[in-house]
């Protein structure tokens, strides 16, 4: 992932911010269709749950247009360091 993801991921990090093919908002749609399909085989998925509820928030920070690389540099912006 490093290799095809870190030089989005490093300037993400040195506060550019990336647009890219996918965005945080299209990422927030696929998992809630993961999630609800996943519920009507009965089956959980805890941590796209929690990964949903963390891509919720960067959305709401006003992000959702830019690349998923953006999220961890608003983590740690946040103090949080970790998603």
């Amino acid at each position: 992932m490093l290799k095809v993801r870190g030089a989005a991921l490093a300037a993400a990090l040195k506060g550019e911010k990336i647009i890219g093919t996918f965005d945080i908002d299209s990422m927030r749609k696929d998992m809630r269709t993961m999630l609800e399909e996943a519920k009507a085989r009965g089956v959980e998925l805890p941590l796209v749950a929690r990964a949903l509820a963390c891509y919720e928030e960067i959305s709401s920070a006003g992000m959702g247009a830019l690349d998923p690389a953006n999220g961890t540099a608003y983590w740690v912006s946040r103090g949080k360091g970790q998603m």
